[in-house]
């Protein structure tokens, strides 16, 4: 057999196929094994497959109940501070007791809360879960979350207030918890803690429950009292513990209780371990496990005390120590034991190989027992791996299988398994479809279809964009790797795999930076500068104060993760701003240009190739801050560039090259922004003004990289690029990459970016068949080659 799961299989046929031959009854059939612990977690399931009663010794952890680790959890809520992941399983379990205020239960809300936990990176201690309840009450900061996670605003409200809530409650019962005393003290303390918190199994029950669940609850209550009365009658010691002690020692004594299997019957077949199964008698018994280390067990020799030193002081001494090798005597005798309580047929199984494929050896026992027993060895039965192969085995005949092995026959030799006079069940359209999904992703000889994301053209998607526009980052992206664009901006999912820490994530950098320089900037053009100029004191001083309040504001949002590494941050990003401003005062000084605005949307388009049409897409963006010549004659965009991590780069990107290969785009489709949203010098009265496609004379990047030698780098795209071959270079590639988007390519392009994509685990660049066709994709190949294009015309 192959895995305990096949033995069990093999001996409920066996136990079917002496019922019917010998005439025996269910309660003479014994199924015995040195240990039943690798059969618990399936041996229900299988004999209740087989229609066969069972009664057994085996039974299985307490642990593995979800409702016993909420009181794992809860238990060591406020010894470990906390932790997001343990207090979102309390508050979100289904068992968990609150009701939220639109009349759904806290476990339908654990997505939401997920994402917000996320959002605001609530990671562990009572500092965090106090900024959550100051979030809650603050709708700026809900509007732009709700925006990003896309549900209403009301939702998203009520959400959020409801998390503070109940983790406010949570925390608060945590924290009134005795931090030392009695055992018994503790327990009653924790008891009365799970009641106000977690639903009472008992109260659970109801006439309408089915029998079979009223009987799993009852035994997951009745788990519970036992480890609590095993904590109370420690109480008699009388020692002080803490509450850290006392969690560990009701952890420990909720590892170790079991409960028994349900669907139990006293006259079913008695399913026993070899020790349990001494004295008893049958008339046909199946002996599971005869495999090497497994029955016999191992028996070693203690390293520091050898069986002849035991003899010695057995002998010598009168000192008796068992010597550990006679365990193999033990076992022998055990398994003579065993094997003569069957009076008419006894069966040995063992695994040719476990559940992974690893093949395993017969055991000794078993060995001796076909070389000395006469016939022993005419009579072993082998059962194929195959399925189609069993039929040939009498137990495995087609009048003998389950439900569930009958329907894989017929889907295996290709017949149906449910007729045309039924009305197709859901579950039987979910499996044909995806049958022939599995049928057309192992195909490598067809090109790309559905499947590899070649989807419809001009679908709801299309009709999407062409009402809203498209964003530079957005065709970045597609450019990039298409299928990634596709789960972004098509489907819209998010990344529920991003790990949680302390650490401060490297988008930080740029959060807090484009927010300061924002506020710096925002201030000397309200003031004049820098026509007139502000004195290197003042600046200073501004720049210093900016940091502070902008750092105070994020912070009370999202935290500062590890306090050093935070105020190391700002300290960096203080001599960074100084240098830009002096480089823009020195700017207006040589060239006249003047920042007019900052954090300004804009919006324009894309020239079609067809002349007769004014555009083919509408793009929009938000640029950091936009310049002016001060007769107004020239436009210039500036955008912020940081990087919190050390780089190797010195020298200025080519963003004419990086543009032509799909790695950066908002130099050029900045250049083509035709409105801009500008707030005035004033700051509160809002316009737009239009600017003819010329006027934007560049784009401008700076490279803001604090922890390098060279912090601040600049890097420009012209706007007269696009009236020369380079420019009709670049707006053809632009062009072939939209019309990509509109025919409904969304095709795998592996590259190097794939190790850090968060879609990996749902992308399928690793599975052979479809790297095939994905390669083959015409427009792939066409995608490759520009990523190696260089421009016609320097």
């Amino acid at each position: 057999m192959i895995g305990g799961q096949g033995e069990l299989v093999f001996t409920c046929k066996a136990i079917l196929h002496a019922v019917e031959t010998t005439g025996h009854t269910f309660r003479e059939i014994g199924v015995m094994a040195r240990t039943l612990d690798p059969y618990g977690p399936f041996l229900r399931r299988v004999f209740e497959e087989h229609r066969i009663p069972f009664y057994t010794t085996a039974t299985l952890p307490l642990l593995e109940e979800p409702v016993a680790k909420v009181w794992w959890q809860l238990a060591g809520l406020r010894e470990e501070q906390y932790p997001w992941q343990a207090l979102l399983d309390v508050v979100a379990s289904p068992y968990y007791r609150r009701l939220s205020v639109n009349g759904h239960f806290t476990h339908e809300q654990k997505q939401i809360w997920s994402q917000a936990i996320r959002y605001w990176r609530l990671v562990r201690g009572r500092e965090d879960w106090e900024r959550l309840a100051v979030v809650a009450n603050d709708p700026e900061a809900i509007g732009d979350w709700q925006r990003k996670i896309g549900i209403p605003l009301e939702e998203a409200v009520a959400a959020l207030q409801e998390c503070a809530d109940v983790v406010g409650r949570l925390i608060a019962d945590c924290q009134a918890l005795p931090e030392s005393g009695s055992i018994g003290e503790l327990t009653l303390a924790f008891e009365s803690l799970v009641n106000t918190h977690l639903s009472l199994l008992q109260e659970e029950t109801s006439s309408q429950m089915e029998v079979r669940d009223q009987a799993h609850l009852t035994s997951l209550a009745q788990g519970f009292e036992q480890v609590m009365t095993q904590l109370k009658q420690l109480d008699r010691v009388g020692t002080q513990v803490t509450w850290g002690a006392w969690v560990e020692v009701f952890r420990g004594a909720l590892e170790a209780t079991k409960r028994p299997i349900p669907g139990q019957s006293p006259l079913g077949v008695q399913v026993f371990d070899a020790m349990a199964a001494r004295g008893h008698a049958f008339r046909t018994m199946f002996i599971l496990g005869m495999n090497d280390q497994v029955f016999p067990r191992v028996v070693r020799e203690d390293a520091f005390l050898r069986d002849r030193d035991r003899r010695v002081l057995a002998e010598s001494l009168g000192y008796k120590i068992d010597e550990k090798m006679h365990g193999f005597d033990e076992e022998a005798l055990l398994f003579a034991l065993l094997r003569h309580s069957a009076r008419d047929r006894v069966y040995l199984v063992y695994q040719r190989a476990d559940h992974k494929g690893r093949p395993l050896l017969p055991s000794s026992l078993l060995t001796e027992l076909m070389r000395d027993g006469p016939g022993c060895s005419e009579s072993e039965i082998s059962v194929p791996l195959r399925v189609a192969e069993r039929g040939r085995i009498p137990y495995f005949s087609p009048g003998e299988e389950t439900g569930q092995e009958t329907r894989l026959r017929h889907l295996l030799q290709g017949r149906a398994i449910q007729t045309d006079s039924l009305e197709p069940s859901f579950w039987w359209n979910v499996f044909r479809q995806g049958l022939k999904a599995v049928s057309a992703l192992e195909r490598t000889s067809s090109g790309g279809g559905s499947f590899d994301g070649i989807m419809s053209v001009e679908g709801d998607h299309w009709q999407d964009l062409l009402s809203r526009g498209l964003s530079p980052t957005a065709l970045e992206r597609y450019a990039q790797c298409p299928f990634r664009y596709w789960m972004e901006h098509v489907l819209r999912t998010r990344n529920v795999r991003e790990p949680l820490s302390r650490d401060i994530p490297s988008r930080v950098w740029g959060e807090l930076g484009h927010a300061i320089l924002r506020h710096v900037y925002q201030y000397l053009i309200d003031h004049g500068w820098p026509v007139s100029p502000i004195e290197p004191v003042h600046l200073s001083s501004l720049i210093t104060s900016t940091i502070e309040q902008v750092s105070d504001e994020y912070a009370k949002r999202y935290g500062k993760g590890y306090l050093v590494l935070w105020e190391k941050m700002k300290t960096l990003l203080g001599p960074v701003v100084f240098a830009m401003i002096e480089h823009d005062q020195q700017e207006y000084a040589d060239k006249a240009m003047v920042p007019v605005d900052c954090e300004v949307g804009a919006e324009g388009e894309i020239p079609s190739e067809v002349p007769e049409n004014s555009s083919l897409l509408k793009i929009h963006g938000r640029v950091d801050r936009v310049d002016q010549q001060s007769d107004g004659s020239r436009t210039r965009i500036v955008d912020y560039k940081f990087s919190g991590g050390l780089t190797t780069r010195t020298d200025n990107p080519d963003l004419v090259g990086e543009a032509l290969q799909g790695r950066r785009l908002q130099p050029p489709l900045y250049s083509l922004m035709s409105a801009l949203s500008l707030a005035g010098h004033s700051g509160v009265n809002s316009k737009e003004i239009v600017v003819p496609h010329t006027a934007i004379h560049s784009v401008e990047f700076r490279f803001i990289r604090p922890l390098n030698s060279e912090p601040l780098t600049f890097s420009s795209f012209p706007g007269s690029i696009w009236n020369t071959p380079t420019g009709d270079q670049l707006l053809r590639t632009i062009q072939r990459w939209i019309q990509s988007i509109r025919a409904g390519q969304f095709f795998v392009l592996p590259g190097s970016y794939c190790r850090d994509c968060s879609w990996s685990v749902a992308c399928r660049s690793q599975h052979h068949p479809s790297w095939v066709r994905a390669y083959g994709i015409p427009l792939a190949k066409e995608f490759r080659q520009g990523r190696k294009q260089r421009a016609t015309h320097e």
